[in-house]
């Protein structure tokens, strides 16, 4: 098997707490999406024999860290690490993407060489990520043109600590024009494109986008007549 997909996870710590206890954890999860994100974009092909997921499951424990602890199930990994979340919360943004990158590769070493796993793509996955800046910024992989074919727009993403935020790059002949501010979400994944159920043009200058998140309503409607005439 490829790993295709690595995160955090708060089992050890969520455990025997109720719903409401645990909003801090599914804070946390939110925030460090970016930089999990990132790392699993920076990473090249590993070959984990019988893994295709990997999370790290963060605990403050001195006996935390053992082989014993680690779950399997079907192609997942459950793996622990040590980590205090009241060390991430007493730190500023920058300093949250550091503890996320540096518990989720700590993790991940330490899970690669209880199973014989190669280290050095998660060695280039780090450092890509901290070349980057703990930057995260992609387009979408896909692109819609305008019925006209005047114009074609990508999706592109700023994904934060807080929040992902969504434009609408209007290209013309492979080149970036404008950019137009579509709107912002916490993210329900770390996979961010997964907040985005649609977009669409509605005619040759306006667009509708909708995101899948409780606190941003339904679709919304961008007129993009006065970038498109601009660049006419």
């Amino acid at each position: 098997m490829i790993l295709r997909d690595v995160g955090l996870a708060t089992y050890r710590l969520e455990r025997g707490k109720r719903d409401e206890e645990c909003a801090e954890y599914r804070k946390f999860g939110f925030q460090t999406g970016c930089v999990q994100d990132l790392y699993r974009r920076c990473l090249p092909r590993l070959v984990t024999p019988k893994t295709a997921k990997v999370l790290i499951d963060l605990a403050d424990e001195d006996d935390w860290v053992n082989p014993s602890q680690i779950q399997r199930s079907l192609s997942v990994t459950i793996s622990p690490w040590r980590a205090s979340l009241a060390e991430y919360w007493s730190r500023d943004e920058f300093g949250r993407k550091q503890f996320a990158l540096e518990a989720l590769h700590g993790g991940l070493i330490w899970l690669a060489h209880v199973e014989g796993w190669p280290t050095e793509p998660l060695e280039i996955a780090y450092q890509s990520s901290l070349q980057r800046g703990l930057v995260n910024e992609f387009y979408s992989k896909k692109t819609y043109p305008n019925s006209s074919k005047t114009a074609t727009i990508k999706l592109f993403c700023e994904f934060g600590v807080d929040d992902a935020k969504y434009y609408a790059v209007v290209m013309r002949r492979r080149k970036e024009l404008r950019r137009v501010f579509l709107g912002a979400t916490v993210p329900e994944s770390y996979n961010v494109w997964t907040t985005l159920r649609s977009f669409a043009w509605l005619s040759d200058q306006a667009v509708q986008i909708q995101i899948v998140h409780p606190d941003y309503g339904g679709p919304t409607v961008h007129d993009l007549s006065s970038v498109l005439s601009s660049v006419s």
